[in-house]
This record gives structure tokens, sequence and C-alpha cells, in this order.
């Protein structure tokens, strides 16, 4: 797939990014997004002045030994979904995002 860009959003608005859990224990009703920030040649620039975007990171994960399964919801059909602990799931996923380079600086985005 190819990356879209996402028009500008004003006050009162919040993009919902799912990830990989959820779109397991759904059983895909609610894709994980693949996602990333790419700032215009004029953003980079306006680094410089303040950020011109806002952020709030939010996971919510459940303990260790948490049984991962397919919540109740007439939604999801007769959808099957293996049930595993939440220590398994980390366990089969790390690899996923241990291969991803490391951010750059915002000291070289300037």
């Amino acid at each position: 797939g190819e990356f879209a860009e996402v028009e500008r959003h004003g006050h009162r608005v919040v993009t919902v990014l799912v990830g990989s859990l959820l779109d397991r224990i759904t059983c895909g009703m609610f894709p994980a997004a693949r996602h990333r920030v790419a700032l215009r040649p004029e953003e980079v620039e306006n680094l410089k002045a303040g950020p011109c975007r806002v952020a709030a990171t939010l996971f919510l994960r459940p303990a260790p030994d948490a049984l991962l399964r397919k919540p109740p919801s007439p939604d999801l059909g007769q959808a099957r979904v293996p049930e595993m602990r939440f220590s398994a799931w980390q366990l089969k996923t790390q690899k996923r995002y241990e291969k991803h380079a490391p951010p750059r600086p915002a000291s070289e985005l300037v």
C-alpha cells in the first residue's frame, strides 16, 4: 500500500489510530493503521518558530497474563480468534517493531 496525505484538522478533532492488538481480537473489523508523519519543506522551516502539530500518544496494554479473546459483539459474527495470553502476543509481535530505524532527532530536521 501507499501512504495517503490526511487533511489538516482544526480544534476539537482527534485522529485515532488502532493498533495490531485490537485488529486481532476484532478479526480485522478495526484494522491496525500503518502510519508515519512526514513534514512538508515549509513545515520543517516553521519548526524554528514552534511546533506545527500536536500529538499525544496513549498506549493501553493489558496485564501480561490477560487472556486475549474476541469481545462479545454481534457485529463480529462467527469469526474465530484463537485465545492467547498478552505476554505471548508481545513475544510474537515485538520483532515487527524492533526492526524499524530510530526516529531522526528534531535538530536534523531544522
